[in-house]
């Protein structure tokens, strides 16, 4: 179950592959996320006939023992990707001492990776990549087309700064880690978006330096055309920015 982290669990599979009933692979379950174990993550839904209601996804505890069952001794850019999601559900798991994490997905395959329920029951959909220039808002649109409220984020390894962009007509806040656990801590951060303050005019400031990362072209236009950075003063930037340790100057004495 390990090697398989991050999937769909198949209760039946298993009690098939160990040759013992359904109920009892449930109970197994159950003592192992009591334990931290595993990490059961149920899927978000409507329940509408076209969304998946009921099987949920398992993670194991620790992304070195994960990796370790699946023989990975050395990160290859195909295992930084489920990885990475695993890393970010651990760090929402001890950041915010909550298992209220969910997933979402439809019969059709679109699986948006974690959603959370914001105060009256406004779902909060997360996805997570490794690259901010990796990230695909297919799976994100078909989850908006049913669930329209909300904010949109993309949780990118390679994220320093936030910045939003508009995908498929939604916008999309790219966020770190950092970035990610201010957002869902701080409310009002999304309530002020790029504005700063409720009715002020926007102060986020264009990106003008370009890089091979940031000119996918999405519909004739590139990416970082229409990019936005956050500006400087703003607190997701500040919280997201590294710590610079103070110079020590020596003592020629």
């Amino acid at each position: 179950m390990h090697a398989q982290s991050g999937g769909i669990f198949d209760a039946t599979r298993f009690a098939r592959d160990c040759e013992v009933s359904r109920p009892t692979i449930a109970n197994y379950l159950a003592v192992l996320e009591a334990t931290f174990v595993a990490h059961v993550v149920r899927p978000f839904s409507a329940r509408r006939a076209t969304e998946i209601v009921a099987a949920p996804k398992v993670y194991g505890f620790d992304t070195g023992f994960v990796a370790a069952l699946r023989g990975i001794d050395r990160l290859r850019a195909e295992d930084r990707g489920a990885l990475w999601e695993h890393y970010v559900l651990n760090e929402l798991h001890a950041r915010l001492q909550t298992r209220a994490v969910q997933y979402w997905r439809d019969k059709r395959g679109h699986e948006v990776d974690f959603v959370l329920r914001r105060p009256g029951g406004v779902p909060l959909a997360i996805e997570c990549e490794a690259t901010s220039a990796s990230f695909d808002a297919a799976n994100l649109a078909a989850f908006r087309r049913l669930h329209p409220r909300g904010a949109n984020l993309v949780v990118a390894a390679d994220v320093t700064r936030p910045f939003r962009e508009e995908h498929a007509g939604l916008a999309v806040e790219f966020v770190g880690l950092e970035g990610l656990i201010a957002w869902i801590r701080g409310p009002q951060l999304a309530c002020q978006g790029l504005t700063g303050s409720a009715g002020s005019r926007p102060t986020a400031n264009v990106a003008r330096r370009a890089s091979p990362r940031g000119l996918h072209q999405r519909r004739g236009r590139s990416r970082l055309a229409s990019r936005r950075l956050y500006p400087q003063s703003h607190p997701l930037v500040r919280v997201c920015e590294p710590t610079r340790s103070p110079r020590v100057r020596e003592d020629p004495g």
